[in-house]
Formats: structure tokens, C-alpha cells, sequence
């Protein structure tokens, strides 16, 4: 039986949720402003967006696009407080639930679907719901699983119900440009654009793997399956209450992607020490990011094995940052291991060569963190490419 996988998604959050305490602001263009040293725009409402203003834009760039824009700093105790009141009234529709950021969540509805006469009932009474009881607008995509349904609720905003079925992939996704594809951001699009690949159908059609392979790396065949609405990951719910993590706040918020490499590799270093001094693995790992407006957005996997090594830890953790690629400031990052066993519980053993990889990353993490050029990288990781 085919799985019915809900994405649910509170339009313009922050907005919304100011307009919630003044609805005075409703019909006004208005932006929520983050706390940072740039003045960026953190998220705007509808009527602001109709004059090409956007999430990161700054501030002065957003007052020359629309004159009378209504700047909020923003409250983030109180959007964390509505985020939570949210995430309780979904999990009374089903426990199979994965919240993603502060405003949006997966949930499985495959088996309460059918106490509905009609599929779509349920898609709207949760809309209602959330509406009448939060004042908040939603998006709701639903899909076999969790990229259509993602997909589907990108595709109508505000308010909007949109159901994507794996038959109707050619139909409703492939005519798309490539960079609204999940998981490809603004670069990989420019990338894909230079080597003849501008809509999602080009991607799923193309034929030369070993161009794609350069442009998307190890995930090529992922991601191209992925434009043909194949998509195996689960949600990830109930995390193992027991986890180790580690965060650091970024002394300056940044997007590029040479620093928060550098930043990924220690955390993973410093995290895979901390496991092995405890003789712990994990097989879920979880990446948080906090941008520059308080915002956070985890990204999880859940894999076939336990691990514990830098350089395995590293490896998931990359990949899971790659798949977002924003242009937004981050504040803070973070990794965690959850699904804790000891090693004499798993099938993977330390050896005398891997604790010896592990020392030279770590020695090449600490000069990496000395130095301004580019970061040093070992052969082995660069060969693995």
C-alpha cells in the first residue's frame, strides 16, 4: 500500500504570526527584520513579495522596492511558543510526525486517510484547524512521499492544497526550471544550466553520468531519481532521547561555504571524540542550523549503520548541508548522533588505521582553522570525489 505523506507548511510565518497580534498589519507590506550586523530581511508577508522583496535581502535594497515596507524586529520567543502550539495540534492527527523547522512538518496519514470519505477532507480540516486556532495560513502538499509531498506544498502558497501522485510526475514536476527541484540550490542550478540541463525533465533525461557526476557528486544518482518522484527516505520521529551533539555559534553570521566547511569538519571531529571516549555510535545524525534571524532548520538521516568516525560523521553531515545551499547568514551549527549503542553492539569495529585517519583530520582541522586560504584537504577525501 502506498504511503500518503502530508507536508505541512505555515505561509510566511513570522509575518503571520506578527499579523496574529496586530491585524492591523494585514493589508500593509511588512518584513521581519533579524538581529544582525547586515540588516537582512528574515521573511515578509504576500503583499511585500509582490514587489520582489525576499528572505536575505537587505533592508535598504527592500525600503528602495517598496518605500512604505513596515519593518518588525522580530519576537522569537513568541514565534517559538506559536511553533510549538503547532507541531501539538498536528500530533493529534498522527504520531508519525517530523518536524523540519519552526514552520513546517512531515506527517504519515496513510492509515487515518481512510476514516475520510474523501482524501482531501482530511488535508482540509488540518488547514482549518490550524487557521481557526492559530490564525495562521498554511500550504498543504500530499504525496507517496516526502519530496512530492514537499514539492506539492511549494506549489501553492498561501492557503493551497496541492496533491502530487508518482503518475503525475512528467506532468506536474517535469516542466519545471531546474532550480525549484528539491535539494538543488541557486549555484548547483547555474551548474546544471552549463552543461544543458534547465528544467527538471533535462535532469531526469539526461544521459551523460559522468557530467552529472561532476556537477552533484556522489548524490547524482539521488537526486536524479529524485526527478522521477523516487524518494525512500522515512520520517525520521522520536529521536533517542539519549544523543550526544555539539554547536558553536559562528562569531560572524556567513553563508560561505569555505567557512562553514571548515566549521562541519570540527564539530565533526569534536564530536566523533566525544563518542569514542564514551565507546558510543549512533545511526541517526541530525544537522541544526540557526540563521541569523533565530530561525532554525534541522536536516536527519537515518542510515544502515552505527558510526562514530570523523570522517563518517563528516561525509552525512556535508551531504545533509549541501542539500539545503541557502545564500541565508547562519548563526549557529550543530550536529548530534542519536540511536546510541555501544560499540560491542554494532558491526563496526575501530581500527588501528582508522584512529590514525581520525588523528590527521584532526591535525588538519586546527591548521585549516589558522589559515585564510582555502582549506587543506587529504588526498583520500579528495580521491573519494
Amino acid at each position: 500500500m502506498a504511503k500518503v505523506i502530508f507536508h505541512i507548511d505555515l505561509n510566511a510565518f513570522f509575518a503571520s504570526a506578527e499579523i496574529r497580534l496586530n491585524p492591523q498589519l494585514k493589508d500593509i507590506p511588512l518584513a521581519i527584520s533579524g538581529f544582525s550586523s547586515r540588516s537582512v530581511v528574515s521573511t515578509c508577508n504576500y503583499i511585500a513579495r509582490s514587489f520582489g522583496i525576499k528572505s536575505a535581502m537587505s533592508v535598504e535594497v527592500a525600503k528602495k522596492l517598496c518605500p512604505n515596507l513596515k519593518i518588525l524586529n522580530g519576537n522569537y520567543d513568541y514565534y517559538k511558543q506559536l511553533s510549538e502550539s503547532f507541531i501539538q495540534l498536528i500530533s493529534k492527527y498522527s504520531t508519525i510526525l517530523e518536524q523540519t523547522s519552526i514552520d513546517e512538518c512531515y506527517i504519515d496519514v496513510t492509515e487515518l486517510i481512510f476514516k475520510y470519505e474523501k482524501p482531501l477532507d482530511l488535508a482540509y480540516e488540518i488547514q482549518n484547524k490550524i487557521l481557526t486556532s492559530l490564525q495562521l495560513p498554511s500550504s498543504i502538499g500530499i504525496g507517496p512521499n516526502k519530496l512530492l509531498a514537499k514539492m506539492a506544498s511549494d506549489m501553492k502558497k498561501p492557503m493551497g492544497i496541492t496533491v502530487i501522485r508518482k503518475r503525475e510526475v512528467q506532468q506536474k514536476l517535469w516542466p519545471l526550471p531546474i532550480e525549484e527541484m528539491r535539494y538543488i540550490g541557486s549555484k548547483t542550478a547555474n551548474l546544471l544550466k552549463s552543461i544543458g540541463i534547465f528544467t527538471i525533465s533535462d535532469l531526469a533525461q539526461y544521459q551523460d553520468y559522468i557530467r552529472l557526476k561532476q556537477v552533484l557528486g556522489k548524490n547524482a544518482t539521488i537526486i536524479q531519481k529524485m526527478a522521477f518522484g523516487i524518494d525512500h527516505r522515512e520520517l525520521i520521529t522520536n529521536y533517542e532521547r539519549k544523543s550526544i551533539g555539539i554547536s558553536t555559534t559562528l562569531k560572524e553570521d556567513t553563508f560561505q561555504y569555505e567557512i562553514i566547511n571548515v566549521i562541519l569538519h570540527n564539530l565533526s571531529r569534536q564530536l566523533a571524540y566525544r563518542l569514542q571516549q564514551k565507546g558510543i555510535m549512533g545511526n541517526v545524525i541530525i544537522l541544526t542550523i540557526k540563521y541569523f534571524d533565530f530561525k532554525t532548520v534541522n536536516r536527519s538521516k537515518k542510515l544502515t549503520e552505527s558510526i562514530c568516525l570523523e570522517s563518517s560523521i563528516y561525509n552525512e553531515i556535508i551531504n545533509l548541508y549541501e542539500e539545503i545551499e541557502d545564500t541565508i547568514p547562519i548563526r549557529l551549527l550543530g550536529i548530534s548522533i542519536h540511536g546510541l549503542d555501544q560499540y560491542q553492539d554494532t558491526n563496526q569495529q575501530l581500527t588501528l588505521f582508522e584512529l590514525k585517519r581520525q588523528e590527521t583530520h584532526q591535525i588538519i582541522n586546527e591548521l585549516n582553522q589558522s589559515l585564510k586560504t582555502k582549506p587543506l584537504k587529504t588526498l583520500h577525501s579528495i580521491l573519494k570525489k
